[in-house]
């Protein structure tokens, strides 16, 4: 059987040593000695070696020039109990294959691992991704019991990696019209090119993008805005190369034709398609008020962007207007090379979903701990300067200094090169779709933030990197004609960083929540709160520690109830015993 590396044991240093330098000649004769019983004894792994949990590291010197493949010996069986974890620490051989985060600090459930901080899940069994967020697998290696002892089976250099690829159809090119043609890429389009390709489709695959970057992870935008640019993409040039994903960049797309089924281009070239996938997503809003084109007028959505309000930040006075939950971050972090930062919100109230009791101590977490400063219910009415801001006119009546303004006037989403092609949309051009994210047109399709269907009438939705991943699944699976995933049934993972801790909103999409119950303060960083619909848990919301919120995550994805009253009776917010 298969397992991730994830054990410790203080006698593997000298262990392996023994492997290296007196037995290396002799493998096939320790490989006939441990094979002989390999099934009797792998049946007997799978009784002792289900569930994990914490232990102290060891660290092994691994020489990556050694390509033979060894058995290599980690601890005893008996020196792992079922319901325990252990841990060797090679590298990031143990870390989570897409965030780095120390897996032994995840949330296990029968043969399923799921990370902290973000709750991306995998198959212990094979290492397979098998919830999102992430693109990523776990690297695995094959374990063998022998007369009480556990080895794994690799070539020295595969302990220190700790990601792998789902097997992928590799792309043979060939002429033909059968092309499945997305538009933009985001994280939605990217996976839905990858789930493609990962379920044998054979033709051709083409990302259209205006960008002149390859697809990136624009959340970590708000982390670190100086960050350069290959550390944010999510794949290298090879990948798609590799896989037939063919990315143009510096590519516009104009029109639609969808009678002809033909995209065109602002260079000229065209495209034929037999399934046309859009994944465009949004467009900031601009501000109309006075002073709104001055310089120093900055808006916040691609590197660029955020490159350019890191430095124009230093040592000036930094003025938000209006707040998303990615904007919070960016305050935090802005502050550090800012002279101030003021947040003017025109609602009293930052993150909505959060509730009541969230949103008190994060306004008083920004200003006692961030210093930044919060004006609720106040609004930016004019912005003076000659040719750069200077000064602010408030709604309040109050004047303020600022050098910059960084605005959020809500999103549009990009479709209008569709006009005219009798796409139902709405009123802010979001792409009206089912939950099998087809429009309206045959063999067109729309996901990511530029859709929109019944998800939005949840006072709890919000857009988020995991949702775009799913509808892009859920698309590749309806262009394959293969086994649907109910959208309706999924669960909504969300977070945010507020300075170096992390914020985790769970919640399940079509229900909505009253009669919220708070624990903890963000002081303490143990601050929750549980969001029910009548006598059921349906959501939660986590400031600093956040395993509770990853614990309650696996148990609505394994539909495990959770009542009020177990949570009014569960002082200490740990969940695992209900996913033993």
């Amino acid at each position: 059987m298969y397992r991730q590396l994830i054990v410790n044991d203080d006698s593997i240093n000298n262990e392996i040593k023994k492997i290296i330098n007196k037995d290396k000649h002799s493998l096939n004769d320790i490989k006939d000695n441990i094979i002989k019983d390999d099934k009797n004894e792998n049946e007997k792994d799978n009784k002792k070696v289900d569930v994990l949990d914490n232990s102290k590291f060891v660290n092994l010197d691994v020489n990556d020039d050694d390509n033979e493949t060894q058995f290599i010996f980690i601890l005893k069986e008996q020196e792992i109990n079922n319901g325990r974890m252990r841990q060797i620490n090679i590298k990031n051989a143990s870390n989570c294959a897409n965030c780095n985060s120390p897996l032994i600090e995840g949330v296990l459930s029968k043969n399923r691992i799921y990370c902290v901080p973000y709750g991306t899940c995998y198959d212990i069994r094979t290492g397979y991704l098998e919830e999102y967020p992430g693109l990523y697998s776990q690297n695995t290696f094959k374990t063998i019991v022998k007369n009480g002892k556990i080895f794994i089976e690799t070539k020295f250099y595969m302990l220190s990696v700790n990601k792998k690829e789902r097997p992928m159809y590799k792309y043979i090119f060939k002429m033909s019209n059968e092309n499945t043609i997305i538009i933009g890429s985001g994280i939605a389009a990217v996976t839905c090119a990858e789930v493609l390709r990962q379920n044998g489709y054979k033709d051709s695959i083409i990302l259209l993008t205006k960008d002149n970057t390859l697809p990136f992870a624009r959340f970590l935008l708000s982390t670190n805005p100086n960050i350069s640019d290959d550390e944010i993409l999510l794949r290298e040039k090879t990948f798609y190369n590799d896989y037939g994903i063919d990315i143009r960049l510096n590519t516009k797309v104009i029109k639609v034709d969808v009678t002809s089924k033909i995209v065109y281009c602002d260079n000229e070239k065209s495209f034929e398609y037999s399934n046309l996938v859009i994944a465009t997503g949004t467009a900031l809003k601009k501000i109309v008020i006075p002073g709104s084109l001055l310089e120093n007028v900055l808006y916040f959505k691609n590197p660029d962007d955020a490159k350019l309000i890191y430095d124009s930040s230093k040592n000036k006075h930094v003025s938000i207007l209006n707040c998303t939950p990615n904007i919070i971050t960016l305050s935090t972090i802005l502050k550090k090379y800012a002279k101030s930062i003021t947040i003017y919100n025109k609602e009293n109230i930052l993150f909505k979903e959060g509730g009541k009791s969230f949103n008190e101590e994060l306004i008083k977490y920004l200003e006692n701990v961030c210093h930044i400063n919060v004006r609720l219910n106040d609004s930016i009415r004019i912005i003076e300067g000659e040719t750069k801001v200077k000064h602010l006119v408030l709604s309040s009546g109050n004047c303020a200094v600022s050098n910059i303004v960084i605005p959020y006037n809500g999103e549009i989403a990009c479709s209008s090169f569709m006009l005219g092609a009798k796409l139902k949309t709405t009123s802010d051009s979001y792409i009206e779709v089912n939950e099998n994210m087809k429009t309206n047109i045959p063999n067109v399709y729309a996901i990511g933030d530029c859709s929109f269907s019944d998800k939005y009438k949840s006072n709890s939705f919000r857009n988020s990197w995991q949702l775009a991943q799913i509808e892009g699944k859920i698309c590749a699976m309806n262009i394959l004609n293969k086994e649907m995933i109910n959208f309706n049934k999924e669960v909504q993972l969300f977070w945010f960083n507020i300075e170096n801790k992390m914020v985790v909103f769970v919640h399940k999409i079509f229900i909505n929540d009253n009669e919220p119950l708070s624990r903890g303060s963000f002081e303490t960083n143990d601050f929750i709160t549980y969001f029910f619909d009548k006598n059921f848990l349906i959501g939660v919301i986590c400031f600093g520690d956040v395993t509770p919120a990853i614990q309650i995550f696996a148990c609505f994805k394994k539909n495990i109830c959770i009542t009020k009253e177990e949570v009014q009776i569960m002082k200490k917010n740990n969940w695992s015993y209900k996913l033993i």
